[in-house]
């Protein structure tokens, strides 16, 4: 009985490590600070944002979304809107970030009379493609933001960088949409 308990922490610990979140850190950064004031719970507002580097067009719906959970509704028409949100991704880049191998060390030593008795110490020499090795990827995100009000307008460039990781963009760009999407709601304040 103690065997299979003990074998079975044994594996569970050996898989701990396996269990870690898949889900990317993301930071964002704003050129310009928005506090954009609400008080009306159902206040309505009109999204045209547009994806200028794929053109996916389900950023909009990303954006509908956070904004339909924090109590806003989404209008048609930007006329009878309260607030307009205009935007486009610019950009959406991944740099390489490639480290040089450790350096290898060759030992020997010699022996014979005294001034030929030597010990020594290599490093290869050369910087061959093959000395270096994709480390990770950084991904950024730079899209411009244009909030539109009855009080005026505000406008401001975000910015989401993600470094460190080796996932394709396939993976990562749902990540930065959602992301994206947390950040333009995220100027709205409900007092």
């Amino acid at each position: 009985m103690k065997f299979k308990i003990l074998s079975v922490l044994f594996v569970a610990f050996m898989f701990f490590g396996c269990a870690s979140s898949a889900t990317p850190k993301i930071s964002s950064k704003t050129s310009e600070a928005l506090f954009i004031q609400t008080s009306d719970n159902n206040q309505s507002v009109f999204i045209n944002f547009k994806n200028s580097t794929s053109g996916d067009m389900s950023v909009n719906s990303d954006i509908a979304t956070e904004f339909i959970k924090r109590g806003f509704r989404v209008s048609s028409e930007a006329k009878t809107a309260d607030y307009v949100v205009i935007g486009d991704v610019q950009s959406f880049d991944r740099f390489t970030k490639r480290d040089e191998n450790r350096a290898r060390f060759y030992m020997g030593y010699g022996f014979g009379r005294r001034p030929f008795g030597a010990f020594g110490l290599g490093f290869p020499l050369g910087y061959h493609d093959d000395d270096f090795y994709t480390n990770s990827y950084i991904y950024v995100l730079n899209a411009s933001v244009l909030i539109k009000s009855k009080d005026g307008d505000k406008s401001t460039m975000i910015t989401l960088s993600h470094g460190g990781s080796t996932y394709s963009p396939s993976y990562i760009w749902p990540f930065f949409k959602q992301r994206l999407a947390e950040q333009i709601v995220a100027f709205f304040y409900k007092f």
